[in-house]
């Protein structure tokens, strides 16, 4: 029964639905607007900034990878220049050695040739006859 009768007394303080919307009608509603616009301008702008703040991000990133990518192209041409003068390089360095060892062996022959000569004049110069 208590319950009851706080119940009944806590609704008689409390206005009505009817009555809510009494006093509000009767409110001029550019009142309304003009307490309630400016946080809603607050918030869309707010949320423009967000948005704004997103999008240069957004571009400084893409910006970053283009700038990347640029840059990792470069390196790629590069490196191809490098290997094709490594090519180069290699190929040369291949014909000196082939033709060093054809000139050591040539000077080799002829070393041999010229030793062979002077054992045969050494030997013709101490074969005594008897």
């Amino acid at each position: 029964m208590n319950y009851i009768f706080n119940s009944q007394n806590s609704q008689l303080s409390q206005p009505l639905f009817s009555q809510l919307s009494q006093n509000t009608s009767s409110q001029n509603t550019t009142q309304i607007t003009a307490t309630v616009r400016p946080s809603l301008l607050l918030a869309r702008n707010q949320l423009e900034q967000k948005h704004k703040e997103k999008e240069e991000r957004k571009r400084i990133k893409k910006e970053l990878l283009k700038a990347t990518l640029n840059q990792t192209i470069q390196m790629a041409k590069e490196l191809k220049k490098r290997r094709k003068a490594l090519e180069k390089l290699q190929t040369i360095c291949q014909s000196i050695g082939e033709e060093m060892v054809l000139s050591y062996n040539e000077q080799s022959s002829l070393l041999m040739k010229f030793f062979d000569e002077l054992q045969l004049t050494i030997d013709k110069a101490t074969d005594i006859p008897k």
